[in-house]
């Protein structure tokens, strides 16, 4: 979906990074229905509440923050997911594989509790700051995502880049430190830099992806 500016600058003043708010426009129209897992999250997120909820709809999360004891708390690094096998029609998994150094673990489970045929959604960043929660181990390219998914026995898999060019990646690094008159303004000047940019080189499109969107299906 090509980026609306005025949507953009909207996510922009209500304090989120130029990362999460193309993440956010990248998926409007995705359709949440069924069963529906939302991995690593432990409170409502801003990519939930852009895509379209459609009825019958049961949304759970499980994450590490939860309090211990409880059905939502999992440990993502080792703990197997606390739901049975093909239990549900998608899984996201957003802004998680980066925290998680056993990442195929995470594959492998989001995996084994989708229906066949079910959907896993997510996003992770590539060029950002260093940003632990609780650690930061990676950054992954498109051909990495691509693999991780196939050996974890996904198909159907599609990697997307989200971003703009350099300026929006260096507009990403310094966007926070100004006050948000100067930010919003910041940002309109960036983003025509870019315009410059892949106007007079238009083969350096998607090499400065702030992160990527994967769609994956599970199959038997």
């Amino acid at each position: 979906m090509r980026p609306h500016l005025g949507d953009i600058v909207r996510e922009i003043r209500a304090g989120k990074s130029i990362t999460r708010a193309l993440m956010n426009q990248s998926v409007r129209g995705h359709v949440l229905t069924g069963r529906v897992l939302d991995v690593g999250s432990h409170r409502p997120a801003s990519y939930v509440d852009r895509m379209t909820w459609q009825e019958p709809l049961e949304l759970e999360r499980v994450d590490l923050c939860f309090p211990e004891g409880s059905p939502g708390h999992v440990d993502l690094e080792r703990d197997p997911l606390p739901h049975p096998d093909a239990s549900f029609d998608q899984v996201l998994v957003f802004n998680l594989l980066e925290h998680v150094y056993n990442h195929g673990h995470v594959l492998c489970e989001a995996r084994r509790v989708l229906k066949d045929g079910g959907q896993l959604l997510g996003f992770v960043p590539f060029l950002a700051k260093y940003h632990p929660d609780p650690h930061d181990y990676f950054r992954y390219t498109r051909e990495a995502l691509t693999r991780m998914l196939a050996n974890a026995g996904f198909s159907d898999v599609l990697v997307e880049d989200v971003g703009r060019g350099p300026f929006a990646a260096n507009f990403k690094n310094v966007m926070f430190a100004a006050p948000m008159p100067l930010r919003v303004a910041m940002f309109y000047w960036y983003w025509a830099l870019d315009s410059v940019f892949l106007a007079l080189r238009p083969a350096e499109a998607g090499r400065y992806p702030l992160g990527y969107l994967f769609r994956a299906r599970s199959s038997s």
